[in-house]
Parts: C-alpha cells; sequence; structure tokens
C-alpha cells in the first residue's frame, strides 16, 4: 500500500492529470483507510469539488468511528460541518450509535 500512495502523492505534488484517480484507485482498495480518504478529499476540495470532498470525508470519518478513533473522527467532523451540513449529521449520528 505504501509505495502506491507515495506514487499518488507525488503525481499530486508534480500537478499530474492521473492523480486523482491513483487515489481513486487506492480508496477502492482500500476503502476503510481513513487517511487515503482525507487526502482524496483534500484533493477534491482543491479543485472546487465541495460534494465529492464531503463524500470521502464522510466515509473518511465512518471509518474511523467503526474502528474506535472517535478524536479523529469528530475533527473529520468539523470540517464536514463546513462543507455539507448533512453528511456531517449522518457522522454525528455515528458517533454518537
Amino acid at each position: 500500500m505504501s509505495n502506491d500512495w507515495n506514487d499518488a502523492r507525488r503525481a499530486y505534488r508534480a500537478g499530474e492529470e492521473g492523480a486523482e484517480q491513483s487515489y481513486m484507485a487506492l480508496v477502492e482498495k482500500y476503502p476503510d483507510q481513513a487517511d487515503i480518504r482525507g487526502e482524496l478529499g483534500n484533493i477534491y476540495i482543491k479543485s472546487g469539488k465541495q460534494q465529492k470532498a464531503a463524500e470521502q470525508f464522510l466515509q473518511a470519518g465512518l471509518s474511523l468511528a467503526r474502528a474506535g478513533n472517535t478524536d479523529k473522527a469528530k475533527r473529520v467532523l468539523e470540517i464536514l460541518r463546513n462543507l455539507d451540513p448533512a453528511r456531517a449529521e449522518q457522522l454525528r449520528v455515528a458517533l454518537e450509535g
């Protein structure tokens, strides 16, 4: 995983067009890896794709909640509140349940 992830990061930093696709492939391969989803969410924010970013942050937060990492999930919740209140509410409910 780490080699593919490092390649995706390098592609993004270099401004390569395939960086987003590299991250999407990583998300498909490692759907519960919250940090990969978070980085993809950041890419979407920078490219003006707010709804796609919100979905990645929601999924990252849900993965963190399932793993018991509630502190980090709560930080993701704060990001989501600014991006998409409805998705933030989904994560908030998951954290309480």
